[in-house]
């Protein structure tokens, strides 16, 4: 009885895990260079959010330049295709 609470309790867990998707960083990158293709990231840290809307934080540089750069950006979650994508920055 207890191995099969405990059989149940991984499978659920393991369902959870696999419908929580948050965004790749792949995936970042490439939807903050569509904002800013001339740029190098640097540094990329999660802020606030919740299980459709995440705010990234981005470090970067623009080709050219050595001024060292911040972006808020906002990624939603695509339904459609459960991708994420960016849709604003600051």
């Amino acid at each position: 009885m207890k191995v099969r609470m405990l059989l149940l309790a991984c499978v659920v867990i393991a369902v959870f895990a696999a419908a929580w998707k948050e965004p790749r960083q792949k995936e970042l990158k490439a939807e903050f260079l569509k904002l800013h293709p001339t740029a190098t990231i640097l540094e990329v840290d999660p802020g606030e959010g919740d299980a459709d809307d995440v705010y990234y934080h981005f470090r970067y540089r623009l080709s050219g330049e050595s001024k060292v750069r911040d972006a808020e950006v906002l990624f939603q979650r695509q339904k459609e295709s459960r991708s994420w994508k960016a849709v604003t920055s600051s």
